[in-house]
């Protein structure tokens, strides 16, 4: 949750095992978490910002897709959850503003993570409350580099920073921040400013 300005107001998680669930409990288990956040927003008189996506090709290509990932896409409740949220919030007038999760796991490890002891599903989610308000998360000074060229969208910056990290392990971004700025300083070849 973020104040007014956009800065953390306090996190949490609602724990929700739906995997191997008939379809009755899997649908009592989301409408009690959506009965729990939008308690919350109505509390606190926030918004809800949820992420715009799109499993309907993925859905198409399932028989392409290894038995994992099969099973965790059809087990996917997101779009259930999303119908009951947006049905209880136009019931309560909670206003619900959707965003593009573009690189928000990677700016919530890099930037939120360490510093406020998230783990990494809540980091991201603080990130889209924050692009829920417009605001835009540059990359640390820390991490600058002398080919970055301002002109370019932010998010290509952080495009370069995922694929260089691509591969690196969640668990290294839980050290102090020093440690992740060297992680990052050594996989990119860049030097710490500041």
């Amino acid at each position: 949750m973020t104040d007014f300005d956009g800065n953390l107001d306090g996190f949490g998680q609602f724990k929700v095992n739906i995997q191997s669930q008939p379809k009755g409990r899997t649908e009592a288990l989301l409408v009690d978490v959506v009965t729990q956040l939008t308690n919350l927003a109505l509390e606190h008189k926030r918004p809800i910002v949820v992420e715009k996506l799109d499993f309907s090709d993925k859905k198409k290509r399932l028989r392409e897709l290894n038995a994992r990932a099969r099973r965790m896409l059809s087990n996917l409740a997101y779009s259930k959850f999303l119908k009951l949220l947006l049905a209880r919030c136009f019931k309560l007038g909670i206003q619900v503003i959707e965003v593009n999760p573009a690189y928000s796991s990677w700016i919530g490890l890099i930037k939120f993570m360490s510093t406020y002891g998230m783990n990494s599903a809540t980091a991201a989610a603080f990130v889209l409350a924050r692009r829920g308000m417009f605001l835009s998360e540059r990359l640390p000074a820390r991490t600058a580099y002398q080919g970055r060229e301002p002109r370019k969208h932010v998010w290509s910056h952080w495009r370069l920073v995922a694929k260089l990290l691509k591969g690196s392990s969640r668990h290294s971004f839980y050290q102090p921040r020093l440690t992740v700025y060297s992680l990052v300083t050594l996989c990119c070849g860049w030097g710490i400013t500041g």
